[in-house]
């Protein structure tokens, strides 16, 4: 009989972790492990997690605060399944998540489905998160045989481009990879932090960029606007209003710290354009 693990990684997670357990703990197909990492969390998460009293639950406690990366390795390496789906704590997986991806999955090694808003306020970008050609760990699914393969998830890539390089790296090996329209997942809507979103958007073009030049894509990048939409933003900042998706009214709130992290996104990616003797707009 397949075996299967999910994995939460977990960090400060109070706010909408509940929902999540709740939602994994519900699923049409209940035989799995639930394998959740703490990483160090300082808030109410861990009593969040003791209220509940279910066999499938396997905590892990991180001494530190490793990453996403690394936290997902710690995951992966106390799972016993031989296949392995990962979500995030801020998400509530559709009741029949796990047996639809699992279902899809079949001889594939990837399995990814569609992630929504939960509660989209009207803009002219639709409400899905992330599609069809997107890696996102939030809504991922592996065989345990490709992530043993790769070496798991790169440490070096903590925040921003891990889950679509291990994915990538997959792929290299001869991996083969499933879209399912049946295996969702919603974001929920949370209240994000000024210095949050600086973090975010600061991090996340190095992110992408450091993906594409690992995977043989650098062609695809040099001497082109990486984002053109983003660097027109950043350049006329009103076109936030047309172009972004708002989950809640806090984030028109956010808007300045979301330009000026995405100001310090490019400045970091002009950076390693300077180090690597190529420049990216």
């Amino acid at each position: 009989m397949v075996s299967v693990s999910v994995i939460v990684l977990i960090h400060n997670s109070e706010k909408t972790l509940s929902r999540c357990l709740n939602s994994l703990l519900k699923q049409d197909y209940s035989d799995f492990e639930l394998v959740l990492v703490d990483d160090c969390s300082t808030d109410n998460s861990l009593k969040i997690i003791g209220s509940y009293n279910d066999k499938r639950i396997q905590l892990v406690h991180n001494p530190k605060n490793f990453g996403i990366a690394k936290g997902r390795n710690i995951g992966i390496k106390n799972s016993q399944g031989n296949l392995i789906f990962f979500t995030d704590s801020d998400c509530i997986p559709a009741l029949n998540w796990l047996k639809e991806g699992i279902k899809t999955l079949g001889d594939n090694d990837i399995v990814t489905g569609w992630t929504l808003y939960e509660n989209p306020l009207p803009t002219f970008k639709d409400r899905v998160v992330f599609g069809k050609d997107n890696f996102f760990t939030c809504n991922l699914g592996f065989k345990r045989s490709a992530l043993e393969k790769v070496g798991g998830f790169d440490e070096q890539l903590s925040m921003y481009g891990e889950d679509k390089d291990i994915c990538f790296r997959i792929l290299k090996t001869g991996g083969r990879k499933v879209f399912c329209e049946t295996m969702q997942v919603i974001h929920q809507t949370t209240t994000r932090r000024p210095r949050d979103e600086l973090r975010r958007y600061t991090n996340y073009y190095l992110g992408k960029l450091n993906c594409h030049l690992r995977h043989g894509k650098e062609k695809d990048v040099i001497f082109r606007i990486v984002r053109p939409d983003d660097l027109a933003k950043i350049i006329f900042p009103p076109l936030f209003l047309l172009t972004k998706s708002f989950t809640s009214w806090n984030d028109f709130k956010l808007l300045p710290f979301t330009w000026l992290g995405m100001i310090r996104g490019r400045i970091r990616m002009w950076g390693e354009g300077i180090k690597t003797g190529k420049f990216y707009w």
